[in-house]
C-alpha cells in the first residue's frame, strides 16, 4: 500500500481564486428563477454556457440576473458546455476583471 502526503507547502485549496484554475469571466444571459436554469455569454468566447441553481455559489437563494457579471468553471458535457460552478460579482470601474472578494 502506497500512502501519499501532501506537503505544508501544499498551496492547493479546494475554493480557489478566480484568477487561477480555469475560472472565465462573462454575463449572464438570461436565467429562469422559477425553472432554476439559464444561460450565460463568456466574456472571450460566443459559445453560451448552460447555468443550473445547483451551480451557483452564493449565500441565500440562489439566482441570477441578465446582464450580471459572473466567473465561473466550465465542464464539457455531451449536451455542450455547462457551468460547474458560478460566482456572482461586481466588476470595478475601468477594470472589467476584478472579482468582488
Amino acid at each position: 500500500m502506497t500512502t501519499t502526503i501532501a506537503s505544508p507547502t501544499d498551496t492547493h485549496s479546494d475554493i480557489e481564486s478566480p484568477e487561477h484554475a480555469g475560472w472565465r469571466h462573462g454575463t449572464v444571459a438570461w436565467f429562469n428563477a422559477e425553472k432554476g436554469f439559464g444561460f450565460l455569454t463568456p466574456d472571450e468566447d460566443t459559445t453560451a454556457v448552460f447555468v443550473e441553481y445547483s451551480s451557483i455559489e452564493t449565500r441565500g437563494y440562489r439566482t441570477l440576473s441578465a446582464g450580471q457579471p459572473v466567473v465561473f468553471t466550465v465542464e464539457h458535457t455531451p449536451r455542450g458546455p455547462h457551468a460547474a460552478r458560478v460566482r456572482p460579482y461586481t466588476r470595478a470601474l475601468g477594470d472589467p476583471t476584478t472579482p468582488n472578494p
